[in-house]
């Protein structure tokens, strides 16, 4: 959008760019101090405070993410850890049938559907095991 409007105030003479130029310039006269006033009352004040508290909660949590940026990633669930150990073998299986990604994804879920309480159970053992072991602090 600002490479179009540039474009077309491009092709306005210059005569007419001078004579929009003074209508700023003169409606900037009015405005300043009334923006001076306003700048003075307690509105104003107020948006001013919730204004920086947004720009230093945005802030806080960009910093977050540059420093976490090395930090491990949320553990697997069992479920995942399940599906990662499976997936080479069912994808080969489906690009042999020419099958698409979504029948990968419910060959996987038909497999865990298929296991015993126990065998989920060592899955979520694991999990919970990752889980503790991750930890990552702010400096």
């Amino acid at each position: 959008m600002g490479k179009a409007i540039a474009e077309e105030w491009q092709k306005v003479p210059d005569e007419k760019k001078a004579v929009l130029q003074e209508q700023y310039e003169k409606e900037m006269a009015i405005w300043k101090p009334k923006w001076a006033a306003y700048k003075l009352t307690p509105g104003y004040k107020e948006f001013f405070e919730i204004k920086t508290d947004w720009i230093d909660a945005r802030a806080r949590k960009k910093l977050q993410k540059k420093m976490t940026v090395d930090c491990p990633k949320r553990a697997k669930s069992g479920y995942m850890l399940f599906a990662g150990s499976i997936r080479e073998k069912v994808m080969e299986e489906v690009k042999a049938q020419n099958l698409g990604l979504g029948e990968a994804g419910k060959r996987i879920s038909e497999a865990w559907n298929a296991l015993s309480e126990y065998q989920k159970a060592k899955y979520a053992e694991e999990s919970a095991r990752q889980k503790n072991s991750i930890r990552c602090r702010l400096p």
